[in-house]
């Protein structure tokens, strides 16, 4: 009998951050932008924990020149641009009845904890995204906004999809929650401190 999954590790990147075809592994098992192929075939290694190939030597100049080849320039957010997600995603979170255990927002990437809630990982990550880009249109801090073409909406902030990693026990999640809050400190960034956080109770 299967272990039932009790929480969600999500991590969602902005556009440019990690390709499709990056030699480090995506989980990808093809490049679908043809603009990219030129560049490395897809993989199937496992950049999530399970088999991390994210220390693997990567091909500077491949990797620069594949991201010169984007059609947009990779998105950073800013400290502004960083609480819009965090405030239009923990609106999401509320109205789904959904509870976040941890959240970290990075320049180009994002972790969050959830509770397992009624819908699938997917789809919460199709809604947080959606959700954060929302607010972002609305307080005019979307970082592609220049791009977008007359009566349409700007270019997406994140690529498609992201990563899942399913938590199955209290341990699970407790470890996961020390690791997403140790991220942006592991990057030289302040703690964050979000409102939005439920303990977790075991």
């Amino acid at each position: 009998m299967s272990r039932p999954v009790i929480a969600y590790h999500l991590i969602l990147t902005c556009y440019g951050f990690w390709l499709p075809n990056d030699e480090r592994g995506s989980g990808s098992t093809e490049v679908r932008a043809k603009h990219l192929r030129p560049f490395g075939s897809a993989n199937a290694d496992r950049a999530d924990g399970v088999r991390s190939v994210a220390n693997r030597e990567l091909d500077r100049e491949k990797a620069k020149a594949a991201k010169a080849a984007l059609k947009w320039p990779p998105v950073k957010l800013d400290g502004r641009q960083a609480l819009g997600v965090a405030n239009g995603m923990s609106r999401r979170l509320e109205q789904d009845e959904v509870e976040c255990f941890a959240f970290a927002v990075m320049p180009d990437h994002l972790h969050c904890v959830i509770s397992r809630g009624e819908r699938s990982a997917e789809q919460m990550m199709t809604r947080l995204k959606a959700a954060a880009t929302w607010q972002l249109i609305e307080e005019d801090r979307h970082p592609l906004a220049e791009f977008a073409e007359p009566g349409k909406r700007p270019p997406k902030v994140f690529a498609k999809s992201g990563r899942k990693r399913f938590l199955f026990t209290a341990a699970d999640v407790e470890r996961t929650v020390l690791y997403v809050n140790k991220n942006p400190v592991k990057a030289g960034l302040p703690p964050q401190n979000w409102g939005f956080i439920a303990t977790y109770q075991g």
